[in-house]
């Protein structure tokens, strides 16, 4: 299986996370109809589930959707890399 590396900010880790968004949505109702409380609500869930951005990795075939969830964060971009193929070989 081939994977994809990739680097993304807090906010868009934040923003990604089905559960994060579910729980920031009854904290801050109007998240999806004012810029304001959404971004109030991405503040939270960073802080409140501790997340950070960096970089990243998924499996993933050229030209498909992910086939998994993103593995990570990861310091730099070697570091992701050295996980991912370290999957590939001994994914138990």
């Amino acid at each position: 299986m081939r994977y994809q590396v990739f680097q993304a900010t807090a906010e868009e880790v934040a923003a990604y996370e089905d559960g994060y968004m579910w729980d920031a949505h009854k904290k801050f109702p109007l998240m999806h109809m004012n810029s304001a409380e959404y971004a109030k609500a991405i503040a939270w869930i960073i802080e409140e589930f501790d997340v950070e951005g960096g970089w990243f990795w998924w499996y993933c075939m050229p030209g498909c959707l992910p086939d998994s969830a993103p593995f990570g964060p990861f310091e730099t971009r070697a570091d992701a890399e050295a996980d991912a193929e370290h999957m590939e070989e001994d994914p138990d």
